[in-house]
């Protein structure tokens, strides 16, 4: 299960190679659903959609079980969009039906907080690039800031376990596995 990411992402690009030629002008999308899994706090990632106001929606690695708030729709698509990149991951919680951004409105400890908020379409923020060189590891780089994702796993952070693109260099906080999303 640990390759589950791995695999669905290169059948996504080996099927997308095979379907659209990878043409800078041709578009598509391929999604698969997962749970992601933080590493470096050994939790799962949970869209808290409890929250009220700008914390709505925030991704945190808290959970120890898999629920509705854990699961999510990771898709691979080819082609370009407004101010955007030609080959982007994108990131939906099935919770609320809301895309994953990298919120930049925010300030301090806030700034670039991943979060299921209010993005209904992609836009730049809303644009991923998943790493998967090595099996069963990801790391999660915002093309909107060319930061790497972190678990903020600090027992002194005023917002602990949230995901915030903020990381210019890889760490156990940087550590990502996703899995094919089981049956509810």
């Amino acid at each position: 299960m640990r390759r589950a990411l791995s695999v669905l992402l290169v059948s996504a690009v080996a099927a997308a190679t095979a379907v659209f030629s990878v043409a800078p002008a041709q578009a598509g999308t391929i999604c698969s659903k997962i749970v992601i899994w933080s590493r470096g706090a050994g939790r799962y990632v949970s869209a808290e959609v409890g929250y009220t106001g700008s914390n709505y929606g925030m991704l945190r690695a808290r959970a120890s079980t898999i629920g509705a708030w854990e699961r999510f729709e990771i898709c691979q698509n080819f082609g370009s969009v407004p101010g955007g990149a030609i080959f982007w991951t994108s990131l939906k919680s099935l919770a609320n039906n809301r895309y994953v951004s990298a919120d930049w409105n925010q300030s301090g400890s806030l700034d670039g907080m991943l979060r299921a908020g209010w993005a209904t379409s992609i836009g730049p923020w809303e644009q991923f690039q998943w790493d998967t060189g090595n099996v069963g590891d990801a790391e999660i780089l915002s093309l909107s800031s060319m930061y790497y994702v972190s678990a903020e796993l600090s027992p002194t952070y005023p917002h602990f376990q949230m995901l915030r693109a903020r990381a210019t260099q890889l760490g156990s906080w940087e550590r990502f596995d996703a899995y094919a999303a089981p049956s509810p």
